[in-house]
């Protein structure tokens, strides 16, 4: 099965053709491997001071406070300023301890609302097409994502549910974090949902637009959808502390338009530049995305700041000392001072990896 099947099928549903879209895939035609030396593009060259340095961390695989205050010395260590991680009063303290931000790591569509309101409320969760659910268990098309991802998730064309809305405003009122940043605000398949309510509203804004083309309206309903869902989360959170700032890391991505980020009433718009999957995305395709994104910043909203993600993983999916430090510098050279990296517990189970961000973060 070739890459791009997801996008073939959905352009197939609603007729669309695809040269006529004018979309080029984010994946299928660039080579993944570097293509000779690279490194020496970006030594010599200036490198932003960089002001934003945050560190997504899992939370839940830190044991005690100890292994927190641990986290935040190391981190602080590194050179990071903000820590984006699940808020508990340990972390709390741990974080701001150690004279750093925090920023609540909110798992939005799949995680926000308590575990049990998904299987009471079907009516609300997203569909995809049956072609598309039978993708879910297949390898991966391409290896940096997984081809469908698996529900239950939240449909964000109906906006910020109420339940969502609660937990939202019992947290910033629970813990005294500096932001919020949010994840998974986005369709499973990467284009759109599928379920009854989406379905009808597609129909509706069809008729407001009657000199709109379908695929058009396909395209602009679901990116309006997403950018509306975080306007109601920074109106709801800064209703009750408007000095919070909010962050976002676009994934998953919206294939119809890679730059839709900009779009967001974020402050901090982190898109990810160099992901975790091996074959590593070449050199080029880490500085096209790179400019990708610079492009777009401050196209729509002016204090929307791009921010460059870089993921780092253990394992098997661990990336050479060498091939870390050059994506750093590629996103120092070519961006304006700050970025996110994930995730902690590859840098503490990895001190080389470590030692290049606290190198590359000066």
């Amino acid at each position: 099965m070739q890459a791009g099947t997801v996008f073939v099928s959905f352009a197939r549903r609603f007729g669309i053709g695809l040269l006529a879209l004018g979309l080029v895939l984010p994946f299928g035609s660039e080579a993944q491997t570097p293509r000779g030396p690279v490194r020496s593009r970006t030594d010599g060259k200036p490198r932003p001071a960089l002001t934003w340095k945050a560190l997504w961390v899992h939370a839940a695989l830190l044991q005690n406070k100890g292994q927190m205050e641990l986290m935040a010395r190391r981190a602080k260590g590194m050179g990071f300023n903000v820590i984006i991680a699940e808020p508990s009063a340990d972390m709390v303290s741990a974080v701001h301890g150690e004279g750093l931000q925090l920023y609540a790591w909110v798992i939005t569509l799949k995680g926000l609302a308590p575990s049990e309101f998904y299987p009471a409320n079907p009516g609300f969760l997203q569909m995809v097409t049956p072609e598309e659910e039978a993708l879910i268990n297949m390898p991966r098309e391409n290896p940096d994502r997984d081809n469908i991802h698996p529900g239950p998730w939240l449909c964000p064309d109906y906006g910020l549910l109420p339940v969502e809305r609660q937990a939202l405003e019992s947290l910033v009122k629970q813990y005294p974090v500096e932001g919020i940043a949010l994840e998974n605000v986005g369709y499973r398949n990467y284009l759109a949902c599928f379920c009854q309510y989406s379905e009808t509203r597609r129909a509706d804004y069809a008729k407001r637009h009657p000199t709109m083309t379908r695929t058009r309206i396909q395209l602009e309903f679901s990116e309006q959808s997403l950018v509306e869902y975080v306007r109601e989360v920074a109106d709801a959170v800064k209703a009750i502390n408007p000095k919070l700032k909010l962050a976002i890391h676009i994934n998953p991505e919206f294939d119809l338009n890679l730059r839709y980020g900009n779009k967001l009433e974020v402050d901090y718009c982190g898109e990810t530049i160099a992901w975790c999957y091996p074959p590593f995305w070449s050199y080029a395709k880490i500085t096209k995305r790179m400019y990708l994104f610079m492009q777009a910043e401050g196209e729509y909203q002016g204090d929307n700041r791009f921010v460059p993600f870089i993921g780092v993983y253990s394992g098997e999916l661990k990336k050479s000392p060498e091939r870390l430090q050059t994506e750093i510098r590629i996103a120092r050279r070519i961006g304006t001072g700050v970025i996110m990296i994930g995730f902690y517990e590859a840098l503490a189970e990895n001190p080389d990896l470590a030692d290049v961000v606290a190198q590359e973060m000066k």
